[in-house]
């Protein structure tokens, strides 16, 4: 009877070792994904940078026009489109309107203050 008792022992941490490699592996390729992501969007937000220079170089759109239509589209689907409530802020630094979703301002790179209650 021992003899059934170890050999199943063994199977079940065997199985267990085995589980713990399958997690792993797994957090792996969550991170490389998450590094994957976190790199196009920073190049999404460089190249909506680029494109928002020039319009407001060539066209000559204000950043309240930028501001407004931002907010039509962000509203499109219905209040907040089932997203977290943003708002429109001016950076500290440098006076620019931002979106409150994010941390940083997108033109000068400062901080921005984080409302607790929007959440």
């Amino acid at each position: 009877m021992n003899f059934f008792y170890g050999a199943a022992q063994g199977l079940g941490v065997g199985y267990g070792a085995a589980n713990i490699a399958d997690v792993r592996q797994r957090e792996t390729d969550l991170d490389e994904q998450v590094r994957g992501l976190q790199m196009h969007t920073e190049r999404l937000s460089i190249a909506c940078q680029a494109l928002w220079e020039i319009l407001q170089d060539k066209v000559g759109i204000s950043h309240d026009e930028l501001s407004a239509k931002m907010t039509e589209i962000d509203q499109r689907e219905g209040p907040n489109g089932g997203k977290i409530k943003t708002h429109i802020l001016q950076c500290p630094s440098c006076g620019r309107t931002v979106n409150s979703s994010r941390r940083t301002c997108l033109y000068c790179g400062a901080a921005l203050p984080i409302d607790e209650t929007e959440f």
